[in-house]
């Protein structure tokens, strides 16, 4: 399932919930949902979604301050997240197979993007892909007890 159009009805609490079974967040899916995006404080993206499309998240977002992508995603569009102001960190748990250029830029200043594993890193698909003055760290997954 493709999410084109978001909706009022999965906020719950403040925290938009992308639909369980969707398989890709479509290109500008959030973009025209001014609506109702400005009062979204967080968002839930389940296993099972493996597409973020092009412009997807484009400048949409005031108060959402972390983004954890699930561990099935492997495409992120070009400008998927671009001018996301609020957004201070992107939690990446899987490895990105492709990458548009651009997806995270015009990020804020002191954005960080946080990998879970350092072979989620792959550095050819990241060089235009941050602020250039973005943190980028790996922080590998700590034993469980």
């Amino acid at each position: 399932m493709i999410l084109l159009q978001p909706k009022k009805e999965h906020i719950k609490d403040g925290i938009y919930h992308i639909p369980v079974g969707t398989t890709e967040i479509g290109g500008g899916a959030f973009v025209n949902s001014e609506d109702f995006t400005f009062d979204i404080k967080g968002i839930i993206i389940p296993e099972g979604v493996i597409k973020i499309g092009d412009s997807a998240f484009f400048d949409c977002f005031t108060d959402i301050k972390e983004i954890v992508l699930p561990s099935t995603i492997n495409e992120i569009g070009k400008d998927a997240f671009w001018a996301l102001d609020s957004v201070k960190r992107v939690v990446i748990n899987s490895h990105i197979k492709t990458m548009g250029n651009y997806a995270f830029c015009n990020m804020p200043n002191d954005f960080e993007i946080v990998f879970t594993k350092e072979e989620f890193f792959t550095p050819k698909i990241w060089p235009h892909n941050w602020r250039h003055d973005s943190r980028v760290f790996i922080q590998c997954e700590q034993p469980e007890d």
